[in-house]
């Protein structure tokens, strides 16, 4: 097995300076409904926010990854969760925490197709398996089947009832100096699955961060010159069906 590295897990930018994991958040609301549910099945979305006395439209686009949620409004909707102390101090420090790192394999870190892989395998779709994954990016089954075996072997993707099933998020992949590599240099990507009508918003946030870093270096004493980049493009032509470039 390879050297592992570390990765830091993604989180998403809209909460980041609020220390909210919004993946945990929607686990957590979830499993609060189905436990709900598991006690009265025609227990409804619209009762759950009622019962919590919140907003029954924003908690499903909450649930659906559609809208942020703040960290002050997380904490007050898990105090509703349950009457005891015990349980709720729990669930605020799961909210609290601090995007983890997990160890992964550079063979898993640098290989991109197993990154995209494990990336489809956050959709809301994954009935299809290695096949419905292979056409999703355009790639052959073959490929998609060799990283499969790796994400499993490094246990980041497990079957359960007989759907595969990611057991991290999407790993930021960070190169820098503590890699090998030249220290002044920083290399990072993400590979995500994403719902297509957030793009436009993701392309405003990238334009606000590139302003930010040039506001950022503009206020040092300026002597080397850098380029930063950042890209944001699909792994798959929909009209083609082929890997995009």
């Amino acid at each position: 097995m390879a050297n592992p590295t570390e990765a830091t897990l993604g989180t998403e930018s809209s909460s980041r300076r609020s220390g909210l994991k919004q993946s945990v958040l929607r686990r957590m609301i979830k499993a609060e409904l189905e436990r709900r549910r598991t006690r009265n099945p025609r227990y409804s979305l619209r009762a759950f926010a009622r019962d919590l006395e919140f907003n029954s439209a924003h908690l499903s686009e909450v649930l659906n990854g559609k809208r942020a949620m703040s960290l002050e409004a997380a904490l007050r909707l898990v105090e509703r969760f349950s009457d005891d102390p015990k349980t709720v101090s729990q669930l605020q420090d799961r909210l609290k925490e601090k995007p983890k790192k997990t160890v992964v394999a550079d063979v898993v870190l640098r290989n991109p197709v197993a990154l995209a892989v494990l990336a489809m395998l956050h959709s809301d779709d994954t009935s299809g398996g290695a096949e419905w994954i292979a056409r999703s990016l355009g790639l052959k089954k073959s490929e998609i089947e060799s990283s499969l075996r790796q994400l499993r072997a490094e246990r980041l993707v497990t079957v359960q009832n007989g759907r595969l099933v990611a057991t991290v998020d999407a790993p930021v992949v960070s190169m820098g100096a503590d890699q090998g590599l030249m220290d002044n240099l920083e290399f990072s990507s993400l590979t995500v699955c994403v719902d297509p009508r957030r793009l436009p918003e993701a392309k405003l946030k990238i334009d606000e961060f590139m302003l930010q870093m040039r506001e950022f270096f503009d206020a040092g004493a300026a002597s080397k010159v850098y380029e930063l980049q950042v890209q944001l493009y699909p792994w798959a032509i929909a009209e083609s069906g082929k890997k995009s470039k």
